[in-house]
């Protein structure tokens, strides 16, 4: 990944456990995923209504 670097060294000037560094990367990914999901659902639903 591309920010696997940024993220060790951040994680390492700061101390963070590799726990909370993985769970912060799984929630940013979950996040994502949603916002993904949620701009398709508004896609969906403005086809829907504007499709004749």
């Amino acid at each position: 990944m591309v920010h696997t670097k940024a993220w060790t060294e951040h994680r390492n000037r700061n101390g963070v456990p590799v726990f909370g560094w993985n769970a912060a990367l799984v929630i940013g990914h979950v996040t994502q995923v949603l916002e993904r999901l949620n701009h398709l659902q508004c896609s969906l639903v403005s086809l829907l209504f504007f499709v004749p």
